[in-house]
């Protein structure tokens, strides 16, 4: 009951400040819904038997086409479901909530929720369109969800701070409103206070192992240049690391705190593209993957060993898998005229979860109306396993799968009587 009051305090703060003057079109898009209820026809073995592996708890989204235009039915939903494909359940039931991420600690979901009636599409600057969306916080993946307003406004990303008592977001607020309101701002779940801007004008940001800072992506020098800025958790003392003229993306922060995984899209002065790691104080520059296009998404295993990445576009993106020393580089995926994405460790190090499916326009990130929905389950591979086998841990479609980083004590006899809902 604390929670519930103390976010009903919240979302009242954030309502002054983000006034919701705008209404937008009366249909309702889930644009960032990257699911399906189908198969894509990929081969894939039994699940391994549950001794030889520790079952963890995974939290994905699904989402459904109900009738025949996108736009107006497309229905997406959170799932919990355990590792080997037991206790399956859905958690949320409006249809419009995708993108989940566990607190530190597992015992709650954080994640983006489209706004009921009146959801307004926004055009941006990039041509893109975006959802009205807030942020949701589920007390446990049994409870109702809380809802966070920021107003109108796109959210693309939300990620909890490392103690899981603040969520920091990317909010877009929706035109014509003023562009010095778009950044990432910090939401402090034990205060009602305004959540402050803290960055101005920046995306794909990362918090630090210890909460301290934050990095993130903005091109501040030259337009369609962006470089990896470091401030700190409240926005000051802002530096950059990395040229603009390298175009990195994707900074991934090592487990101690100690080094940044990112992608460089456009090679200088004999930097050539690919997976690189650096310093935390952007020095020692190290590529690990070769020369290779359109590196995407790092991520590093929990252990700080290995990190995993997303290498190619469109209808040809696989995951990749190298040692933090850069040695063992390894293709994990190989599913032809497949878009193989959002990797995700489980706390052990031992296995990787992650969807895959048929090739689908990237505007559908942005509006579904341009492209079908795309067809994608979610797979588990083992890493340690040289020829192992993708196992198929979703039969009616998934996407964004989660590894919950905590451990759980599993009521077998409680998961026997309840039926899953889904």
């Amino acid at each position: 009951m604390h929670d519930r009051a103390r976010s009903a305090r919240f979302s009242r703060a954030i309502r002054r400040t983000f006034s919701p003057g705008f209404v937008g079109a009366g249909f309702l898009i889930t644009a960032l819904a990257l699911l399906s209820p189908l198969a894509n026809g990929q081969g894939a073995t039994p699940p391994k038997p549950a001794a030889q592996l520790k079952i963890w708890k995974i939290a994905f989204d699904r989402a459904v086409l109900q009738g025949y235009y996108v736009g107006e039915a497309v229905h997406s939903d959170i799932f919990v479901m355990y590792s080997d494909r037991r206790g399956l359940r859905r958690v949320t039931t409006d249809g419009r909530s995708h993108g989940p991420v566990w607190s530190p600690d597992g015992s709650k979901l954080l994640f983006l929720h489209h706004k009921k009636e009146d959801s307004a599409v926004f055009l941006y600057p990039t041509t893109h369109l975006g959802v009205d969306t807030d942020i949701g916080i589920l007390d446990s993946d049994r409870g109702e969800p809380l809802e966070e307003s920021l107003g109108p406004g796109f959210i693309p990303q939300a990620a909890w701070s490392p103690d899981g008592k603040s969520v920091a977001v990317d909010f877009r607020p929706a035109p014509p409103r003023a562009w010095d309101k778009t950044g990432i701002y910090t939401v402090d779940l034990d205060r009602s206070d305004t959540p402050p801007l803290v960055v101005r004008d920046a995306y794909h940001f990362a918090w630090s192992p210890d909460g301290k800072k934050l990095a993130y992506v903005a091109s501040r020098e030259k337009k369609n240049h962006p470089a990896i800025y470091v401030s700190l958790a409240d926005g000051s003392g802002e530096h950059r690391l990395t040229d603009p003229e390298l175009k990195a993306d994707d900074p991934a922060w090592s487990p101690d705190g100690r080094k940044f995984a990112i992608a460089v899209e456009h090679g200088i002065h004999g930097t050539p593209q690919g997976l690189y790691v650096m310093n935390d104080d952007g020095s020692d520059l190290k590529n690990l993957s070769g020369k290779k296009d359109h590196i995407q998404s790092p991520v590093w295993s929990p252990d700080g060993k290995r990190i995993a990445f997303l290498v190619g576009k469109d209808s040809d993106t696989q995951i990749f898998m190298v040692n933090a020393d850069g040695s063992g580089l390894r293709q994990l995926t190989n599913e032809r005229k497949s878009y193989c994405r959002h990797p995700s460790w489980s706390p052990d190090s031992k296995e990787i979860v992650f969807e895959c499916g048929e090739h689908f326009s990237r505007y559908y990130y942005y509006n579904p109306l341009w492209s079908p929905l795309p067809k994608t389950d979610i797979y588990l591979l083992t890493v340690d396993e040289p020829d192992a086998k993708l196992t198929r841990l979703s039969q009616d479609g998934g996407s964004n799968p989660v590894f919950c980083p905590a451990s759980f004590s599993r009521d077998e006899a409680a998961e026997r009587q309840a039926r899953p809902r889904d």
